[in-house]
């Protein structure tokens, strides 16, 4: 290691996990010599220890690592130390803060963090999975929902290990070992080709939210990367599109601008030639700038693509309610709005993209994502790659 102190070997754990141990002089006493030292565990292979241990020394040399009291309290942790200081965007930190307040502190809160184990994180969500809800419905929360609280403990728990808090992180199982079941995904349905030519002409009469719908459903975008569309983001002479920001609303209606969720998601995205997106893009900026005109103003490339009637985005609630009415007219009111994203890529893969590409286009952060995601919308793809496979060869002349 580049960094002074040693890392020792200690074993394994009962997980079968290395188990290797960083120590460090930090001060030396001048009268008798006597060495203070300051140890940390750190539990997997060494490479991934080394890693650890030099991540802990630089938060030592930063003076980041620092000794809770012994009595500190779950709540106490995630309230005063954790949710202050978490680095995630705005939007995720609201609905962190949600969960901690609403679920994890009266929960499990009084728990002392040296003291919080894998049994209380199962009873909790136990507890959670057939109840526990705070609407007062008496059914548990879904999966998804308690897939959210999991990333929460997890996370929270993972710094406290970072920051020399706690010794490890107790939300983490072996492999094959789970807190709660995951129901398997049941498949969507996406528009028949009835449904998309509906879904086209019906949003049309949408107003201001007409060329949003049609840009959710022909680029596959999210919701908070629709609204936050910028003139400047927008080629029309060579049909594409550039991702590069998002937009969400906070409690209180506090609009927010920030990046997207990855770097993978700063992408740009052909608009289909077959498409009436191009048209249908061209004459809402023509509009625009009519407006403008007759105000003494220019369009500007930092104006708002999809805007209201003050040149104010539009609101992500309100392009899902208009995708509501839009469903509910063609009969399609099972379908939500991130549901054209899915219908986008489902169309895209039963066309023969290859998942590359895919990936790239929807702005995932890692292609196995993609493929987890969408593999079981095609149930014949591996019939028809076999069949393919020695299509050309004139076996069939063989025998």
């Amino acid at each position: 290691m580049n960094i002074p102190g040693s890392l020792t070997y200690a074993g394994k754990n009962r997980r079968g996990l290395g188990r290797w141990e960083y120590r460090i002089d930090i001060s030396r006493d001048p009268i008798t010599g006597k060495r203070s030292q300051k140890s940390k565990t750190f539990y997997g292979s060494r490479k991934y220890c080394e890693g650890e241990a030099i991540k802990y020394y630089t938060l030592m040399q930063e003076g980041g690592i620092q000794r809770l009291p012994a009595k500190m309290a779950y709540a106490e942790y995630l309230i005063k130390h954790w949710l202050p200081n978490v680095g995630v965007r705005s939007r995720v930190k609201e609905t962190y803060s949600s969960i901690v307040r609403t679920h994890l502190v009266p929960d499990i809160g009084n728990i002392l963090l040296s003291e919080l184990n894998r049994h209380h994180i199962r009873e909790y969500f136990n507890s959670k999975s057939t109840g526990g809800r705070k609407d007062g419905k008496l059914i548990g929360l879904s999966s998804n929902t308690l897939k959210n609280h999991l990333i929460v403990i997890r996370k929270s728990l993972a710094d406290a290990v970072v920051y020399g808090y706690i010794e490890y992180n107790p939300a983490i199982l072996p492999k094959g070992h789970h807190f709660f079941a995951s129901p398997k995904r049941i498949p969507g349905h996406p528009f028949t080709q009835d449904d998309a030519r509906m879904f086209v002409q019906e949003a049309a009469n949408e107003g201001n939210y007409y060329g949003a719908l049609l840009t959710s459903f022909f680029m596959g975008t999210r919701r908070s990367e629709t609204c936050a569309l910028q003139w400047g983001d927008v080629d029309l002479d060579n049909r594409l599109i550039r991702v590069r920001r998002t937009l969400h609303v906070l409690k209180g209606g506090c609009v927010v601008i920030e990046e997207p969720k990855s770097e993978k998601s700063k992408r740009n995205v052909p608009i289909p030639k077959s498409s009436p997106l191009v048209r249908v893009l061209t004459d809402l900026k023509m509009g625009q700038k009519l407006t403008l005109a007759v105000a003494g103003m220019d369009l500007m490339p930092d104006d708002w693509v999809f805007a209201r009637d003050d040149f104010s985005p539009i609101r992500p609630q309100q392009l899902t309610k208009a995708f509501k009415r839009v469903a509910k007219r063609i009969g399609r009111p099972d379908m939500v709005l991130h549901g054209l994203r899915h219908n986008y890529a489902t169309d895209h893969l039963r066309n023969s993209t290859d998942i590359h590409t895919l990936s790239e286009l929807l702005g995932h952060h890692r292609k196995g994502y993609t493929l987890d995601a969408y593999i079981d919308e095609i149930p014949n793809a591996g019939r028809d790659a076999v069949d393919r496979l020695y299509a050309n060869m004139g076996f069939d002349d063989v025998l």
